[in-house]
């Protein structure tokens, strides 16, 4: 059950963007749950989603573990993929549930699994063949039963890092007076200078994407994590609205990248 459970809290995060990652980490850094110590940063740093679980349920114990991810989900505005994640584990018999005025603290509950017809599913565990072993035929059904639920979409990896092109006082400053105050603006014109248009053809045939969305290939790490960082410098933290509609202009050019003015001569 335990090995079960993980497997969907490693998918959940894997479901969200590179963006939200870092604020889940952030976030992750700055709980506080009652009964544990906050988790040093050094444990966080840049773990992989599977190793970030690993940390989680080590120290808030499986039985916590994702009480913590669905709240702090929500915490960073991955309202979709905390509700997602609920799913997932009622699914398999985990049940998150919100106690109201107790420091809406969250408890996991074990629950029958039942399917999409409402009905309660045998309990594997008791069922055996002969020999003693776990019922084949019983476990088959409780399977496709199970696989009949939502399923969370998958995210691929990122490409390689790439070489990134020096970005100058001088490229930021004109870059800077052709935002218009947009930072899905500066991200495209950030895009088009670290990347050169061959590349961004080859990414385009080979249907990259900035995330990783739909199991694809995302853009390089260092590339998405430069880009936002240099956003940040100039606006700030950014709002929700702002982070998706970067990631949909850079799709767009991912999808359509346009033959001339590549990058903007200043």
């Amino acid at each position: 059950m335990a090995g079960n459970i993980k497997s969907i809290l490693e998918r959940a995060l894997q479901n969200i963007c590179e963006i939200s990652l870092e604020s889940f980490r952030r976030k992750l850094n700055e709980n506080e749950e009652p009964g544990f110590p906050k988790i040093s940063l050094k444990y966080i740093g840049k773990k992989t989603e599977e190793e970030l679980v690993d940390v989680i349920c080590r120290h808030y114990t499986v039985q916590h573990a994702p009480n913590v991810i669905v709240k702090l989900l929500k915490e960073i505005n991955e309202c979709q993929a905390s509700l997602d994640l609920e799913k997932e584990l009622n699914r398999v018999g985990a049940t998150i549930n919100t106690v109201e005025n107790a420091g809406s603290r969250l408890h996991l509950e074990l629950t029958p699994l039942k399917d999409r017809t409402n009905h309660v599913l045998p309990n594997l565990s008791r069922h055996h063949d002969r020999q003693g072993h776990p019922d084949r035929q019983m476990q088959g059904a409780a399977k496709k039963s199970l696989n009949m639920g939502r399923h969370i979409m998958p995210r691929g990896k990122h490409l390689p890092d790439i070489t990134l092109k020096q970005l100058t006082e001088y490229d930021i400053t004109h870059m800077k007076e052709d935002h218009h105050g947009k930072p899905h603006i500066y991200a495209r014109l950030l895009f088009k200078h670290f990347v050169p248009f061959e590349s961004c053809k080859i990414w385009t045939a080979q249907k990259v994407n900035f995330d990783g969305y739909g199991g694809r290939r995302a853009i390089p790490e260092n590339l998405l994590v430069t880009i936002m960082k240099e956003v940040r410098n100039e606006f700030g933290e950014l709002k929700p609205e702002d982070k998706t509609e970067i990631k949909n202009k850079l799709n767009y050019l991912l999808k359509n990248p346009p033959k001339t003015g590549w990058p903007r001569p200043f």
